[in-house]
Parts: C-alpha cells; structure tokens; sequence
C-alpha cells in the first residue's frame, strides 16, 4: 500500500512538471529560491525523546497561477544531530539510541498569498531514505510566512511543520523507520 503511494506521489509531481512545461510560453512568473534551514523536533511517539536539531539547506520553484496564487515544488537537505532515544517497549529488545540522520523531502504543494507580504502553503510529497535510520515516508507540510522586498529580488522568512507519516508496514526498531513524527523548521532564503 505505501509502495502504491509513493509511486503516485512520484507520478503527481511528474506530471505538475510537465503540464507547467506546456505553460512556459504564457509568460508567467517563476521563482527560484535558495534557503537555509533550522530545525527542531516537533514531536514523536510517546516511547521516544528527542534533543536533535537539524541544519540544511532547500531549493524552491514556485509558479505564479495568479497574482495571490501559486504552486511550488521543492527538495533540500537537512542534517540532524544530537540524539534520539527510543525506550524500551513490546517488540524491541532494548533501548536504542541515534546520534544522527538527514532528511531529503522532495515536495509539491500550493501557496496563497494575503497581500503581498503574507502567505500560508500546504505541500505533500516524500521524506526519502538517505541512511539505515530512516525509511522513506509520506510527508505534509503546512506553512506560514513573510516575502520582503529587496530591490530586484525577495528575502522569504518562513516556518513549517515537517509531518512525517505514520508507515503501513510493520513496526521497525525506531520511530524514524516508523513515522508518526515531525519537526519546525525555520526557513530564510534569497528569492530570485
């Protein structure tokens, strides 16, 4: 069943991509971004605690459909450290404890703009495998943030919750193989 989901996520953003192909001649405005991340736990499961915090990077595409509106589809890299303990419950053998992992979403979402500063976005797409730690998992992400104007170019201040979504498959020894967890992430990035 997830496998069934993953390929249509993958099938989704696929197709965004090359039905904005057809649309480049319309001569609406595209945006690139480029941002640094700062993240921290959100929440996980009950049986695990965690003091990790994130640092990375994101790359953004955002597509104007209207003035106040557009569609966005994004990946990065985000390098957590610090520590995860997952306590002893039924089904594992002991407590296990990780010293680290990355995060590389790919995603696809919408974005409403209120005025020209304000805007709130909602993506969906996948938190991929990178190490033994982690599996690869749906992901939504609402967000909220401020566009500031620079001169010729923007500076995008932002927050979002990462949700990583609870797996179909059997328990794994780890919440991060499971889901069911999130984490903030605050974002800064040079618009152009």
């Amino acid at each position: 069943m997830c496998k069934a989901l993953i390929k249509i996520v993958l099938v989704w953003l696929v197709a965004v991509c090359c039905f904005d192909a057809r649309l480049l001649a319309q001569k609406a405005q595209i945006d690139y971004s480029v941002g640094g991340l700062i993240s921290k736990p959100a929440y996980f499961p009950n049986h695990a605690r965690s003091t990790m915090t994130g640092f990375g990077v994101d790359i953004t595409r955002e597509k104007f459909i209207s003035p106040n509106f557009s569609w966005t589809v994004s990946t990065g890299f985000n390098y957590f450290r610090g520590g995860i303990t997952h306590h002893n419950r039924p089904g594992m053998a002991k407590d296990t404890a990780i010293r680290h992992f990355v995060g590389i979403p790919v995603m696809g979402g919408l974005k409403l703009y209120f005025g020209k500063i304000f805007y709130v976005s909602g993506d969906a797409g996948l938190l991929l495998r990178v190490n033994n730690n982690t599996k690869t998992h749906l992901g939504i992400t609402p967000s909220a943030g401020v566009m500031l104007r620079t001169g010729k170019s923007k500076i995008d201040l932002g927050i979002k919750l990462v949700n990583a979504l609870k797996g179909f498959s059997q328990a794994k020894n780890n919440s991060l193989q499971n889901g069911g967890y999130g984490f903030w992430t605050c974002r800064a990035a040079w618009v152009f």
